[in-house]
């Protein structure tokens, strides 16, 4: 045992330091406090580990240490006897019982305790016993990993000293069995110090180049995103107690930020001609932290057959009667309701209530299938772009206009969180616009196009308990998913007194099939979605879309550039659809702007294209560059020591020494000379050299006669040469 400890003792130590480095977020993603009795706990399991190699010694101990701990825990309400540990397998038979029933969609603290315990444990074996750091290291940085990639916990730290403690386990891991025991506290302390002073080195530079970590995030982002939309990233979340949100329709706004959980659930499958938003809900109080509602009263709907839904601001044209049909997989009581007018049938689905603050309707009896008849909104940007920019101020007086339009106070109010800077941003992005249109148009743009902000469910942060959400997403963070680019672009408008709000639904989904000539739209949890919408006289309330990569059918594309006149265009639009009727091949000439969409799109895969082949290369350049420095590590050092002090052959010849007993086991206290001749046995292509280099070097210990540097200079070389090509295995 003693020799065990002797030689295993900096193997200790060094995985105490990883294991009480590692365990905190282990224990804070369960919400359970890092006590110094688990600090304790951990150096009483690594000195049992370090002491005792027969199990039946060290399972008792083990035994012992976990239910102290446990018991410093989970009292339960109970003193420590066995009383108490009845009550606590009790506990935990319960909880276990419930995750296999599916009562339970998370780890319960005492199953999971007992699990990380036993994590523990066994590393701290695979490290002292097996000496096995990497295995270890890749356990502990795989899970800390997929805590970072949603930014709840900041671990760089942390992993930045695990993997140089790592690496110094595996240097002195390689330090061979012969070494005294003064030479290996020696290079144990020695190690220490070069790999504080590297760690320090990577965390200053990361202090001063915080970019190299946005840079890193961004170049994952895209890999991390698609784990995300498989699903991987929910199913590890629902074993803890983190508190991560997931994706769907969310009844509660009043705290947003925070990564997002992508969930594939189908939520309902709508059958239809066109794509639609499905607005739910609207909310027009921003309180500086999420969204709530000013004031919310139920208005019960049932003597009547047909409920008719639609903007009483809207007063334009409609188009014609459509017919959709809706069948959810869980009964739900909202409506999804698209834009334009609503006609829905009442009768078998017992009638629905009305919150008209929130433009919210519940069915009563929750159906699971039924159908609604729809007219959209027929107008054009033109029409928009024509709507006067007036002070809307008086509709904050003017409460019976206020009835009237549906605008109140409320859409034009700001809590007092929202800085200064926030609004010097909105004037500055639409000091130049003129109309209401290219207002809110630059303020969609500005965020939708441009470069510093970046969509994200995994990488978006918490604003601080003081900031206000929007500054912190538009000035700190930058990057965020459809709640963030939504709301600040209401703050922005509401910054320069347009009246906007809050509204939130799904996305249009995805064509899932085709019947009865109409397509089939799927809409799962991950189409949840928020948008702005912004009061135009005499149009209502139009929805915009500032969120990249989403693009809102309900809105009207911007018309097609032309310098024509109007008989001309009148003209060649009549030709094109002729044209179009008999060739439709003719269509792809007709459209300019498609064409440049398709360059652009086509553009920005060769970028993308270029960038990841260029990631590639980079690996592959690194790889084959750590290869060649792992196969000529010893003569490149051995060629570097030599130019630095080409007259030392004493510490040349135990570097070549070293590099030697790696490939030819040398036996304890075994003389030099007889390991040179056994060592020659064995790899006969060094043809006496390694002999020769041994008599010299214990004659220039013992001997007092001056060595000539003509004979051993070219012998250094030559075994040198010869070492580091390693013989191939027979």
């Amino acid at each position: 045992m003693r020799d065990r400890v002797k030689k295993n003792w900096p193997f200790a130590i060094l995985a105490f330091f990883i294991l009480t480095i590692a365990s905190p977020p282990f224990l804070e993603v369960y919400q359970l406090g890092n006590s110094p009795l688990f600090i304790g706990m951990l150096a009483v399991i690594c000195l049992i580990t370090l002491l005792f190699k027969d199990f039946l010694i060290t399972f008792p101990l083990y035994l012992i240490s976990y239910i102290i701990l446990l018991y410093n825990y989970f009292p339960l309400g109970h003193p420590f006897s066995l009383e108490w540990f009845t009550a606590l397998v009790d506990e935990v038979t319960l909880s276990y019982n419930q995750i296999l029933s599916g009562e339970l969609s998370y780890m319960p603290q005492t199953i999971a305790l007992v699990i990380i315990l036993f994590f523990l444990i066994a590393l701290a074996v695979l490290m002292i016993h097996y000496e096995r750091p990497w295995l270890s290291y890749l356990l502990i940085v795989g899970y800390q990993l997929l805590l970072v990639a949603f930014n709840q916990l900041e671990l760089s730290g942390s992993l930045l000293l695990i993997t140089c403690t790592a690496l110094l386990f595996h240097q002195l891991k390689k330090l061979p069995d012969t070494i005294s025991r003064s030479r290996r506290s020696q290079s144990f302390v020695l190690s220490m110090m070069v790999f504080a002073l590297l760690a320090g080195a990577a965390y200053s530079f990361q202090q001063l180049f915080p970019q190299a970590r946005s840079f890193l995030f961004i170049q994952t982002d895209s890999i991390r995103d698609y784990f995300n939309q498989l699903g991987l990233y929910q199913h590890i979340a629902q074993y803890g107690q983190s508190g991560l949100s997931k994706s769907g329709f969310s009844e509660d706004d009043q705290q947003l930020g925070g990564p997002l959980l992508d969930d594939a659930a189908v939520v309902f499958t709508a059958y239809q001609q066109d794509p639609h938003y499905w607005r739910i809900e609207t909310k027009d109080t921003y309180t500086g932290k999420g969204w709530e509602n000013s004031n919310s009263s139920l208005h019960f709907i049932g003597n009547q057959d047909t409920l008719i839904l639609e903007d009483v601001g809207y007063s334009g044209p409609l188009g014609p009667e459509a017919v959709i049909r809706l069948a959810f997989t869980d009964a739900v009581s909202y409506l999804p309701q698209p834009y334009g007018r609503v006609q829905l049938p009442l009768n078998g689905i017992g009638g629905a209530e009305e919150i008209s603050e929130k433009n919210r309707i519940n069915l009563k009896e929750a159906p699971k299938e039924f159908q609604l008849y729809w007219q959209e909104l027929a107008y054009e940007e033109d029409d928009l772009q024509n709507v006067l920019l007036s002070d809307y101020s008086f509709y904050s007086d003017d409460w019976q206009i206020a009835a009237e339009s549906g605008v109140t106070s409320q859409y034009f109010e700001l809590p007092t969180s929202v800085s200064d800077r926030t609004i010097t941003l909105a004037n500055e992005l639409t000091h130049n616009e003129t109309s209401l249109y290219g207002k809110v148009k630059a303020v969609e743009q500005y965020l939708k196009t441009n470069e510093e902000f970046r969509y994200s469910k995994t990488d978006t942060t918490y604003p601080a308990s003081d900031q206000d959400y929007v500054e912190h997403f538009l000035f700190d963070s930058k990057v965020g998913y459809c709640d963030n680019f939504s709301t600040a672009m209401v703050v922005l408008l509401r910054a320069q007194g347009i009246p906007s709000r809050w509204a939130k639904g799904f996305a249009p989904g995805e064509v899932t099939g085709e019947q009865d000539g109409l397509l089939e739209y799927t809409i799962r949890n991950s189409h949840a979605h928020s948008w702005p919408e912004v009061y135009f006289e005499g149009y209502g309330w139009i929805p915009f879309e500032p969120t990249p990569s989403f693009d809102n059918p309900d809105t009207p594309e911007e018309p097609a550039v032309e310098s024509v006149d109007s008989s001309e265009t009148l003209e060649s639009s009549t030709i094109a659809s002729s044209n179009e009727a008999n060739d439709p091949s003719s269509s792809a000439s007709t459209s300019e702007s498609s064409t440049v969409e398709k360059t652009e799109s086509s553009s920005t895969e060769w970028r993308s294209l270029l960038k990841w082949s260029s990631s590639f290369l980079g690996i592959l350049l690194a790889v084959i560059g750590a290869l060649f420095l792992r196969k000529n590590y010893f003569l490149l050092r051995y060629r570097l020591y030599r130019r630095i002090k080409p007259n030392d052959f004493n510490n040349t010849y135990l570097l070549i020494l070293r590099q030697a007993e790696k490939q030819c086991t040398r036996a304890e206290n075994e003389p030099l000379t007889r390991y040179a001749q056994h060592f020659e046995d064995d790899n006969p292509r060094f043809d006496g050299s390694f002999i020769a280099l041994t008599e010299i070097y214990e004659e220039s210990l013992y001997g007092k006669q001056q060595m000539d540097r003509s004979k051993w200079r070219p012998l250094l070389d030559q075994t040198a040469e010869i070492l580091a090509v390693r013989p191939k295995k027979n």
